[in-house]
């Protein structure tokens, strides 16, 4: 499990682990890269901004909706299974930075 940019804390205390978070692309690749195949929530935005990588897959499995809230917008998370494109090359520079991969608690 990764998640991309910042969750809700409640997120991490359910899962009852520290959850490894990656704030970009380039995080998520070396990320992936390194260990495989991984899964994660996404919102809308943040998928897409993953598509922009064209070296990582974002195959949505699942919408989840949350209940709305009033005055808020809606909010709704897809469950992700990411990998990387192995037909594409991951730049070298890619691996060599994991600067910014935290873990939250």
């Amino acid at each position: 499990m990764v998640l991309f940019g910042y969750r809700e804390p409640s997120l991490v205390y359910y899962l009852e682990r520290p959850v490894t978070t990656c704030n970009s692309p380039k995080e998520l690749t070396l990320l992936l890269d390194t260990h495989g195949e991984m899964y994660t929530l996404l919102r809308d935005r943040d998928r897409e901004k993953i598509a922009k990588q064209s070296a990582i897959i974002a195959e949505p499995l699942e919408m989840i909706d949350a209940p709305a809230i009033a005055g808020l917008p809606p909010v709704s998370v897809q469950v992700v299974r990411l990998r990387i494109d192995r037909a594409l090359p991951v730049a070298a520079e890619t691996r060599a930075s994991d600067a910014g991969m935290t873990r939250k608690r």
